[in-house]
């Protein structure tokens, strides 16, 4: 199985096991870090073995590459498409910049309510107040406050997902030295 199938599984049971939570066939993020959850193989005893990790009802995200089939005891909240993109030569990005470009300040537990602000306006996608200790964080503060960061989320064998990229709308588009 390449790295990138079934990516959530794969991050919980090679990378990030740490954060895990996990049953022989599936496995979540500690809740306070992700609501992702993956599963060995979506079979009625993936889900079983899903349900055992939640704690009495609770709210989990699945990456599936089929649609979502209707099972009893779940209910489907929300669904859409995802892309998964792959940067074959990062290192070639690493030589661009400009001496104008922004002073990124590394993001930590100090900074988790700040981080949590920008997510619950920008709406990245899931996002925790323990979320910043799967990766290196990085963000833009100007007067003081957060206005735009970007993180390392899911991590599996030779690749490492960018997640959590937002920006408050008033500040996109412009380079801002950090404060």
């Amino acid at each position: 199985m390449h790295p990138l199938d079934n990516v959530i599984w794969q991050a919980l049971t090679t990378r990030q096991t740490e954060f895990a939570e996990s049953s022989e066939k599936a496995s979540r993020f500690v809740p306070e870090v992700s609501p992702l959850a993956g599963l060995r193989e979506p079979t009625p005893e993936g889900y079983e073995s899903l349900a055992e990790l939640l704690y009495s009802e609770g709210t989990i995200a699945l990456f599936l590459d089929t649609p979502y089939q209707d099972r009893r005891g779940w209910n489907l909240i929300a669904g859409a498409p995802v892309l998964q993109m792959v940067c074959e030569d990062g290192a070639s990005l690493a030589k661009l910049s400009s001496a104008s470009e922004a002073q990124l300040v590394e993001l930590n537990a100090e900074h988790s309510a700040a981080m949590m602000e920008l997510t619950a306006l920008t709406k990245p996608g899931p996002f925790n107040k323990r979320t910043h200790e799967l990766g290196t964080f990085l963000g833009i503060c100007r007067d003081r406050r957060l206005v735009a960061m970007a993180g390392e989320r899911l991590k599996v064998p030779g690749y490492t997902e960018v997640s959590a990229v937002c920006t408050i709308r008033k500040t996109q588009g412009r380079v801002m030295p950090a404060s």
